[in-house]
């Protein structure tokens, strides 16, 4: 068993239990104590020592265990791949682990009581100050991103999550979680890119795309671009302006340079149409868009980029088009009776639809699954749906329920051919008021003689 206790330690626990013993008015007589007392006494003892002894032992395993955890806790919590803050109420720090003193570039030690705001760049201040003051309110969990600066000036993108807590006096505490994102920001970005340039490949035929770096003042051009204005790659000028000026018609350059000025001081995509000069003094004609404007991490513009299509061959197709367009009419004025003819049944078919528009009875015209396929307005009127909704009902939602058995029949007879006399039944309203109105129902016939929908002219019993 082990028993290495602390040292001293025994010495003084014997001294205080000796104490007590000769202070205690119950002392034993020990002269009444029989042979067998003091033999099962010391038996006793003994029991109660070994307890004693392995109590003394559980209590090593668990002082070890205690060790074992706090250096378990020490590479959890200091040497996690995160970082972990405490915050007051008013976003001082009171505790970090060594990660987040390493993202922010500075000792723990003097990070202690540092307002944690100012390692956030301004842009993103106002961001944070509302997610704190949303915890403080709502004490719900608030999370956003939020571009960081070290002490030393270097910076990076952060994720914050911020979660509720309790200081030593009760009081709010801000767990903080600060996540270096710098590396998955830049890959987003590099991939939004990359998707912006393929999706235009895909959508338009014969296009090239370009990026100029506002930094270094170099143009990359995609292997297109070369087949689009003639120049060989060994022989490119990577300067914008130059490669305007040794490209673009000289009539069109001004408006090429405002269209990528508009892009870098407002913000505004420009699209235009130019001429392009081939080195052989040819010309094509190209559709050209300014974009995108890629910032870099203190939000200054940091790319332009865009795309030019050669429309050269559409253009020409477009003025062939315009040359053929006498020959295409010759082509159609063979059918100028049938157009005229046409529009003697269209004047007839509008002088139809006056009549049900202006009549003074309800006309309906529904499928034989129910569907409304006409409504005129004497329809609105009585029963209160507009044309738009009434198209979009069917005719079950103006039959009351009693009803419904009824109107399913006159359907079915109608569909066999029988000719139904006027009749009475009752029709639901929009504010679910019941009508009754009197029906002259009439089946609409195909050119095979098939009833295919049923036209009704209904009016309220009521009227004369």
């Amino acid at each position: 068993m082990d028993k290495n206790l602390e040292p001293g330690q025994p010495t003084e626990l014997r001294k205080k239990a000796e104490q007590l013993a000769l202070a205690s008015e119950s002392a034993p007589d020990w002269g009444a104590f029989t042979a067998q007392d003091i033999q099962t006494l010391v038996h006793d003892l003994h029991v109660h020592q070994i307890e004693l002894e392995m109590q003394n032992d559980e209590l090593h395993v668990a002082h070890r265990a205690l060790e074992e955890a706090r250096a378990r806790y020490f590479d959890l919590y200091n040497l996690a791949p995160v970082g972990y803050l405490v915050l007051n109420a008013r976003g001082n720090i009171l505790e970090t682990n060594l990660t987040a003193a390493r993202l922010l570039g500075a000792m723990r030690s003097d990070l202690v009581s540092y307002p944690f705001s100012r390692f956030i760049q301004p842009t993103d201040l106002v961001l944070f100050d509302q997610n704190l003051k949303r915890l403080a309110d709502s004490t719900a969990p608030q999370s956003c991103d939020a571009a960081m600066r070290c002490k030393d000036g270097t910076r990076f993108h952060a994720r914050l999550e911020l979660s509720p807590g309790l200081d030593q006096e009760g009081g709010l505490a801000v767990h903080l979680v600060l996540v270096d994102t710098t590396a998955s920001v830049h890959a987003a970005e590099l991939l939004r890119e990359a998707a912006e340039k393929l999706n235009k490949a895909q959508q338009l035929a014969h296009t090239g795309s370009w990026s100029w770096n506002l930094k270094t003042g170099l143009l990359e051009w995609s292997d297109e671009m070369y087949r689009i204005f003639d120049i060989p790659k060994e022989t490119f000028t990577s300067g914008l302006w130059d490669v305007v000026a040794q490209t673009v018609h000289p009539d069109d350059r001004a408006a090429v340079e405002r269209a990528n000025l508009s892009m870098l001081q407002h913000g505004h995509p420009v699209s235009l149409e130019y001429r392009a000069l081939w080195p052989d003094g040819r010309q094509r004609v190209v559709w050209a868009e300014t974009g995108a404007l890629s910032l870099d991490i203190s939000g200054e513009p940091s790319v332009l980029s865009g795309t030019v299509q050669d429309i050269t061959e559409r253009k020409q197709v477009e003025y062939e088009l315009e040359q053929y367009s006498h020959h295409l009419e010759e082509l159609v004025e063979w059918r100028t009776v049938e157009a005229e003819n046409a529009q003697r049944e269209s004047e007839g078919l509008e002088r139809l639809a006056s009549v049900v528009r202006d009549a003074n009875d309800a006309i309906l015209v529904q499928d034989l699954t129910g569907r409304i396929l006409a409504w005129n307005p004497m329809a609105e009127k009585m029963y209160g749906w507009s044309e738009g909704e009434a198209l979009a009902m069917n005719i079950r939602d103006l039959v009351p329920a009693d009803d419904r058995k009824q109107a399913l029949g006159v359907v079915q007879q109608l569909t066999r051919g029988r000719v139904l006399e006027p009749y009475r039944i009752t029709r639901l309203t929009r504010n679910n008021q019941i009508v009754e109105v009197w029906i002259t129902a009439t089946a609409l016939l195909d050119a095979n003689g098939d009833t295919y929908a049923i036209a009704t002219t209904e009016r309220a019993a009521s009227a004369p």
